[in-house]
């Protein structure tokens, strides 16, 4: 269990809102959900380098559900493996996705940058 004690905290508004505050059920609650909101959610793609609104925390979710993520072997960025292999490419006919078949073929994971950079050097 984790140890979470309430701050207390005090700020003025103006009357109008005080009043549409005091309308709320529980209007603690509701200010710390307006807060959060705005302020937005540690995201859960990059483990808490970053923000996301709810809706973008929600999608990320979702994401990782379907989604392994994998790091670059190259330069350690967190990317996310295919869900899907080259036959059940999303193209018309046969992929010919470099990056796509060096996936499946490589035992090591590169992301779309970095294989483009080894791709291009001589």
């Amino acid at each position: 269990m984790s140890d979470r004690r309430s701050v207390v905290m005090t700020f003025k508004v103006e009357p109008e809102l005080a009043t549409l505050l005091r309308d709320q059920s529980n209007t603690s609650e509701f200010i710390r959900n307006a807060v959060r909101e705005k302020i937005g959610h540690v995201c859960p793609l990059c483990q808490g380098a970053g923000r996301v609104t709810s809706l973008q925390k929600l999608s990320a979710q979702r994401l990782l559900q379907t989604h392994e993520q994998v790091q670059c072997s190259r330069c350690g960025v967190l990317d996310f493996s295919p869900c899907h292999g080259l036959d059940e490419h999303v193209h018309e006919g046969p992929c010919d996705d470099p990056w796509m078949k060096h996936l499946e073929a490589a035992d090591t994971h590169l992301c779309r940058a970095c294989f483009a950079a080894i791709s291009d050097s001589p």
